[in-house]
């Protein structure tokens, strides 16, 4: 492999192929070649391709390039010097740009970064094959699957663990519940549409409810159920007479189904539903 020097001075061509042993700064190249073909050569991050082996090499890639571009946009806004060997290259070429474009570019890849195609070899796959399916004679639904052994050693472990921490009160077993309702095995976890693309992309950000501890919480529901039952039990007779009677006469023809939904509701010692039908 040449020396690095020659990624600043590389002559383009439709494709640029790396290949090199450990350690002898492939991904270092790769991100100057990437970031040089968005500003250089003005294309989009969508239009730039690149691919490697594992889904860790391509993690660490995006998170790389992400990494470089948002160094790049803070040398241009703080003016200060650096020692880093590609942000120099940059100083100098900037030189001779307009520094408000050249930012206004950058921030743009920034922004859009979720669209990159920085994919491994089955990623892009799939990518091309669910674009093109019709062209390939394919089904729209068909999926490119990698088989993961340390991926799915992580997600035995981690049902494992689950399933013992909290099998040993009601609060617990509703939680693991939930985890079954999303996945039945730890195989069909990995494989669940929403974790994938978590896993794939390791500069995403999870928003939500945050529960400092869901057990806890999910106990003080579960009491407040049996509290409800047990008014229910206890009222049921007030409770009919008072729709009955009053003057909305229309609630007097469902009062008998909706009853058995509510007794179904708060028997029910699996918690399969959250709420009560027709409340």
């Amino acid at each position: 492999m040449k020396s690095l020097d020659s990624v600043y001075d590389l002559d383009w061509h439709p494709r640029i192929v790396i290949e090199a042993s450990a350690g002898t700064g492939k991904t270092y190249t790769i991100v100057a070649i990437f970031i040089r073909l968005l500003l250089e050569k003005e294309l989009k991050v969508d239009q730039i391709l690149v691919m490697t082996f594992t889904k860790k090499a391509t993690a660490e890639l995006r998170d790389r390039i992400l990494s470089r571009l948002r160094e790049c946009l803070n040398l241009i806004e703080s003016e200060e010097a650096t020692t880093d060997a590609f942000l120099t290259h940059f100083l100098k070429w900037l030189e001779k740009r307009d520094n408000e474009v050249v930012k206004s570019k950058i921030r743009e890849a920034i922004q859009n970064f979720d669209d990159s195609r920085v994919l491994t070899i089955h990623g892009f796959c799939q990518k091309v094959l669910s674009e093109e399916a019709l062209s390939a004679g394919v089904s729209f639904d068909l999926e490119v699957t990698q088989h993961d052994d340390l991926l799915l050693q992580a997600a035995e472990h981690y049902w494992r663990n689950f399933v013992y921490r909290h099998s040993g009160s009601d609060a617990g077993k509703y939680y693991i519940s939930k985890l079954l309702q999303i996945a039945s095995s730890p195989a069909e976890l990995i494989s669940y549409n929403g974790i994938g693309k978590i896993i794939g992309k390791p500069d995403t950000e999870l928003e939500g409810e945050t529960i400092e501890d869901p057990v806890l919480y999910l106990e003080n529901v579960i009491s407040l159920r049996r509290e409800m039952s047990r008014l229910w039990k206890n009222k049921k007779s007030e409770i009919f007479e008072i729709l009955n009677n009053c003057d909305v006469s229309r609630y007097s023809g469902y009062l008998a189904g909706r009853s058995e939904k509510m007794d179904r509701f708060l028997k029910d010692s699996t918690l399969a539903e959250d709420t009560p039908q027709s409340l």
